[in-house]
């Protein structure tokens, strides 16, 4: 029976490269855009092996990999990182769930380094896999992807220390992004939260009133009602929206 791949990936040219070449080496393979097509995904495809890219939207890679963590059929399954910021700064990937790295690099020597390390883990060769990021000697470090990942982990600590919690949305209501008081006032873990409906969080009598909300949100934008008392985990709490 084939093995089988998820590779999630906000390019399409990196999707096609990397389904092609696991296809030709007899990998059943899906692709997805971001975390959120990766969770719709995983709901009916059960990989053994997910190559996953850092930097997405809709979820990033490393979320993606503490919710695939957090799922219990797929706890033994090996999460590689394939990014292009390997080289930007110290990448802690074993420590948000991952097994590997490779560093995205010219698609000939990606190739190699990807087919190699597949090889390792079919012969459960699994040793120095978290030490060390495969393919960083193809690549160079690019002074302004670090000043850019450097002002990304600025605003992130920024909004981690907001007294208000803080959801982020796509357009169909689907939560991407919490920050920590968002999850201390919903009392579910961030990795249950991410990919939810965020209209779930509310009871019944608030649901409509949610909805109708976010609807007229989406009509309408850059509104913002910052008055609305809704209960939430049994707590009532002023809602503001804006889109």
């Amino acid at each position: 029976m084939k093995n089988k791949i998820l590779v999630v990936d906000n390019h399409r040219m990196m999707q096609k490269f990397m389904a092609t070449l696991l296809e030709r080496e007899g990998f059943e393979v899906k692709t997805a855009k971001d975390g959120i097509s990766a969770l719709d995904v995983l709901r009916t495809f059960h990989p053994d092996v997910i190559f996953v890219d850092l930097i997405m939207p809709n979820i990033s890679g490393e979320k993606l990999c503490k919710i695939v963590r957090s799922m219990s059929q797929m706890k033994d399954v090996f999460i590689v990182i394939l990014s292009s910021i390997a080289a930007e700064g110290e990448l802690d990937f074993a420590g948000f769930g991952a097994d590997a790295c490779i560093a995205k690099g010219p698609f000939d020597k990606m190739s190699a380094h990807v087919i190699a390390l597949l090889d390792r883990w079919e012969k459960g060769d699994l040793s120095g896999f978290a030490q060390k990021v495969f393919g960083m000697e193809n690549i160079n470090k690019r002074e302004i992807t670090k000043e850019l990942l450097s002002t990304r982990r600025h605003l992130q600590i920024i909004i981690e220390n907001m007294a208000e919690g803080i959801f982020e949305l796509t357009p169909e209501g689907k939560i991407i992004y919490v920050n920590t008081v968002a999850v201390s006032m919903s009392g579910i873990e961030e990795e249950k939260l991410l990919g939810s409906y965020f209209t779930r969080l509310f009871q019944e009598n608030n649901f409509k009133k949610i909805s109708d909300i976010m609807e007229s949100a989406t009509d309408s934008p850059n509104t913002i009602d910052a008055n609305l008392p809704v209960d939430i985990n049994d707590r009532q709490v002023l809602l503001g929206l804006k889109s």
